[in-house]
């Protein structure tokens, strides 16, 4: 079972909700819901490890991956972000001391990380550097002990968040560049990779991959964030799904739903999204696709959590439905979902119930979604960070 997960924007404590999402795939560890520190640098000055990015394998391997600040040794007062590794290969239990993922460069940020779908052994991540203009992604064969690195793709202006997924030979980044979504595509296992844009037809101010999938018939679709105006108070957030119809790059693009811009960023100066609509996708061993994604139905309507599936590769989707039991007025955020056996789906998301403080809560679902499990909360306490909203009109 692979699953490859990145906040897309910070509030403190999300990464964990990332790792035990991780962990509850992985059949041998399904019960375990603890929060441990798993790495702390001592070093406070070069302590920014926001982007966390997990994975795990169906062996009891779990990787993560996160960008950690040194100094840049051409500048005594500068810092530029590294890539870390950490690796458990006993589900989590115990953890291997951090070390770099790659040499230091000139930056290294927005990591991903994924397990080979087909083998269950090879790890892929993918990252950004070189002033965010490289996309860049690393294999391994080895369970994290060595990584062969290749540009998937170089652009004159800077790429923005990008997503993973990998099945066999086949490997896809999907990332934003200059307000397009694109995709960069090996059928080599990584060796090389040739890039295209994704269209839906329609023009944005701002487009934001949100996550990756292939299916076990080997077919890619892709979940992603168009924003149609500049300004958070007028604008509205698409939420789209992309499947590829054929190698040649066109791709079918299906609209699940359309939110409201997040108000009370543009105050902070916030980047496009945050705490904003997004989606998360995946697909189960017999290939039905499941999504899961926030979004708010109007001004002064907190953004809830929905959750929709398709057994038709995409074409069709069933109705959505809410899996929250949070009140009226609590914000929804960081929708995350998995996947392995047949019917087998685990979704996690943070809302404010509790305001100030966010929670994060999980569901599984043995049938495909048709019935899940209670909700369990999260043991941690995670803090809204300076931007985040605490009230349903932020």
């Amino acid at each position: 079972m692979a699953l490859g997960f990145q906040p897309k924007f910070g509030v403190v404590g999300y990464g964990w909700l990332a790792l035990i999402l991780a962990l509850l795939a992985v059949p041998a560890v399904a019960a375990t819901s603890s929060v441990k520190t798993i790495h702390k640098d001592a070093d406070q000055g070069s302590s920014d490890q926001w982007e966390f990015a997990t994975t795990a394998d169906d062996s009891g391997h779990v990787y993560a991956i996160y960008p950690q600040s040194r100094r840049d040794p051409n500048c005594a007062t500068c810092w530029l972000p590294s890539l870390m590794l950490i690796t458990s290969h006993d589900s989590g239990a115990h953890w291997d001391a951090p070390r770099s993922l790659t040499p230091f460069s000139s930056g290294q940020a927005n990591p991903q990380i994924v397990v080979d779908a087909a083998d269950h052994r090879t790890v892929y991540a993918a990252w950004l550097e070189n002033m965010n203009r490289d996309v860049m992604v690393a294999k391994s064969s080895d369970f994290g002990q060595s990584w062969s690195v290749v540009m998937a793709d170089r652009g004159l202006w800077s790429a923005e968040h990008p997503v993973l997924a990998a099945r066999g030979q086949d490997v896809y980044v999907g990332f934003t560049r200059t307000h397009s979504l694109m995709v960069a595509t090996s059928h080599n296992g990584g060796v090389a990779f040739g890039s295209a844009e994704i269209s839906a037809g329609a023009s944005f101010a701002a487009s934001l991959a949100d996550s990756a999938t292939v299916d076990n018939d080997g077919n890619i679709y892709l979940a992603w964030a168009g924003y149609t105006a500049t300004s958070a108070t007028n604008g509205r957030v698409h939420l789209y799904i992309s499947r590829l119809l054929e190698r040649g790059g066109r791709w079918a693009t299906t609209l699940m739903d359309t939110s409201r811009d997040p108000e009370g960023c543009s105050a902070y100066q916030c980047a496009w999204g945050y705490l904003g609509a997004q989606i998360s996708l995946t697909s189960d061993s017999a290939g039905v696709l499941y999504a899961l994604w926030n979004a708010s139905s109007g001004l002064n309507q907190a953004e809830r959590i929905y959750f929709a599936s398709s057994t038709t590769r995409g074409e069709i989707w069933s109705q959505k439905v809410e899996l929250s039991n949070a009140p009226t007025g609590a914000t929804h955020t960081m929708p995350l979902i998995a996947a392995s056996s047949a019917g087998t789906v685990r979704v996690a998301w943070m809302d404010s119930r509790f305001t100030p403080d966010w929670s994060a809560f999980y569901r599984t679902s043995t049938n495909g979604g048709a019935t899940w499990s209670d909700e369990k909360r999260v043991p941690t306490r995670a803090l809204a960070s300076l931007y985040a909203p605490t009230s349903s009109t932020e």
